[in-house]
């Protein structure tokens, strides 16, 4: 009886370590957007968003209008532990790139 008590003491016991929450997400959010891609800002969405709210600009600001009208390329990918972000940089714009959720972008129509 000794023995199998010893024997049960000293296997290892198996631990369930979960996947970090971007290691997960990874394989979710691979394909939203490609490196190159002509790509547009949703303005409803990046209103609603946290980035608009931590710029603090006042209601009605347009100086941001180009980012929903005119054409972005992105520049980088990186998936962060809060999901996919995308550098944009805007073409023909004076403008230092910046980095946005693929979520509240939109693939611009060909012209």
């Amino acid at each position: 009886m000794k023995s199998q008590n010893l024997n049960k003491q000293q296997q290892p016991q198996l631990l369930l370590v979960q996947q970090p929450l971007h290691q997960s997400l990874k394989n979710l959010f691979i394909l939203v957007m490609k490196k190159g891609q002509i790509v547009r800002v949703e303005k409803e969405k990046y209103l609603n968003s946290i980035n608009y709210l931590s710029v603090d600009h006042p209601p009605y600001y347009k100086g941001l209008d180009y980012i929903y009208e005119d054409r972005g390329e992105v520049l980088d990918i990186r998936i962060f532990e809060t999901g996919e972000y995308a550098l944009i940089g805007w073409i023909g714009i004076p403008t230092a790139p910046a980095w946005l959720p693929t979520e509240m972008l939109i693939k611009f129509p060909p012209c």
